[in-house]
């Protein structure tokens, strides 16, 4: 049986056969998975088939499979199993558990290995059941007001916070280890929170604005542990308000500063430039980046709800408004350039629908009732790698923290609620490559800061 926790260390022994001008050499490779389960539930409690597969980094794909022994009991499991060979140098570790009648139950995969062939190493995989939500390692204290963001190097990076969480450390939640990392303090030693924390291309991180002293910008690289003061325009030195940002195809940024919008460059030197203003009656509440040339900003105040902003010739434009507007929603954007608004209420109560902006054709679609029952403020909307999004958390129409979350499909106009461990407001929620979306921190009705972390995986 398994306890909270408690994993399964299994030895996958191979060869990688590794070609030179003159010669081929062969080396042995050795990887460890651990497999990693939510506290309290067995995801493997329905298996009768575990199905492994190493897949390379040039698309190759090596399968391996364990059958649930006779007496009923994973006896294998906690043993060094030999697998066979794996002529390939590993990019992830896909891991699926099928029941007695060949469906897959329970899913799991790395994020990207630092492993080469002859290095060995460990790699942690996150197993747990289709359609629900499920705990990984809490963080050391509570954390709110916080800020995340996914680095292509394979973590998820943690930055600001108020004056009970860690705020005067920067953290990389490593997903291949399931550990908090401490990273170096930053140079001034200065505490934020509310800050804007974005992927800058290259595994690098984008640090900016936040309480406290918000006027410097810095990027990091985690691989080094090295912060580095960035020079910026004066429109990014600012405190207050928290800044709104989305990150470009190109590995950029654009923030929005007050209402000013700003655009930094990818690199190891970033840069800075304005690309316009909004206009000073609209009350920006959200950003969001619809391709590399467009973005959408909804906010209130003044005659428009939504505007568009040109990135190329810093025009920003009203387009025609959705039905109703709404405050406390959240936006998304899905790969074809489509705007989501999804949550949020206005003065006839919680909005239920879910609307979409065309932007290229600058027309509106309603999917009207699809939240029916599940009307919510303050939550968080994430995209997933298939297109369908998250909307996670918030509060009820009467200030209560939920504890669900609804996975939306846009196309098919279906919605599917699944609960969470925790109820929670004010977190943050990152989407990961491997399809799962990672809920951290945030606070309950009480209003203290939350330590737990959340592994969604939505149904198939």
């Amino acid at each position: 049986m398994f306890s909270a926790w408690r994993f399964a260390a299994l030895i996958l022994a191979a060869a990688a056969v590794l070609a030179g001008s003159a010669c081929t050499e062969e080396v042995s490779t050795v990887i460890r998975v651990e497999l990693r389960f939510p506290e309290d539930r067995d995801p493997l409690a329905d298996v009768v088939e575990l199905r492994i597969a190493v897949h390379g980094e040039a698309g190759e794909e090596q399968v391996h499979v364990l059958d649930r022994p006779s007496d009923g009991e994973w006896s294998g499991l906690g043993a060094s199993v030999a697998l066979g060979r794996v002529d390939l140098d590993p990019g992830r570790i896909v891991v699926e558990g099928m029941d007695g009648g060949g469906r897959i139950v329970c899913a799991g995969e790395s994020l990207p290995i630092p492993i080469r062939s002859g290095t060995g190493g460990r790699v942690a995989v996150f197993v747990q059941t289709l359609g629900t939500s499920g705990l990984a390692p809490s963080m050391p204290r509570g954390w709110r007001d916080h800020s995340a963001a996914y680095l292509s190097g394979g973590g998820v990076m943690l930055a600001g916070g108020p004056d009970e969480a860690p705020s005067g450390e920067s953290w990389v939640y490593a997903l291949d280890l399931y550990e908090p990392i401490a990273m170096a303090s930053l140079p001034s030693n200065d505490e934020r929170s509310l800050v804007g924390l974005a992927p800058l291309g290259g595994g690098r991180a984008l640090l900016w604005g936040g309480s406290h002293d918000g006027g410097q910008v810095y990027s990091l690289d985690p691989a080094e542990n090295v912060w580095e003061e960035v020079e910026v325009i004066d429109e990014l030195r600012r405190a207050w308000p928290a800044p709104l940002w989305g990150s470009l195809p190109d590995g950029g940024v654009v923030t929005l500063r007050g209402r000013t919008l700003v655009e930094l460059t990818s690199g190891s030197t970033p840069t800075a430039v304005v690309v316009g203003e909004v206009a000073s009656d609209v009350e920006p509440e959200t950003f969001t980046v619809l391709s590399s040339r467009l973005a959408a900003i909804t906010g209130s105040g003044g005659d428009f709800f939504v505007v568009l902003v040109d990135l190329g010739d810093a025009e920003i434009r009203p387009v025609p408004q959705p039905a109703r507007s709404r405050a406390g929603h959240a936006v998304a954007a899905l790969s074809d350039g489509r705007a989501v608004i999804a949550g949020g209420a206005d003065e006839s109560g919680m909005n239920e629908d879910v609307d979409v902006l065309d932007a290229v054709q600058e027309s509106w679609s309603a999917l009207e009732g699809l939240l029916a029952g599940h009307g919510r403020m303050g939550a968080t909307l994430s995209r997933l790698p298939d297109d369908r999004l998250v909307l996670a958390g918030g509060v009820d129409a009467g200030g209560e923290a939920l504890a669900d979350a609804v996975v939306i499909d846009v196309d098919a106009a279906t919605a599917t609620v699944i609960e969470l461990v925790s109820p929670r407001v004010g977190h943050t929620a990152t989407a990961l490559p491997m399809g799962t979306v990672l809920l951290i921190g945030g606070e309950t009705d009480d209003g203290e800061g939350l330590a737990t972390v959340e592994v969604l995986r939505p149904p198939p």
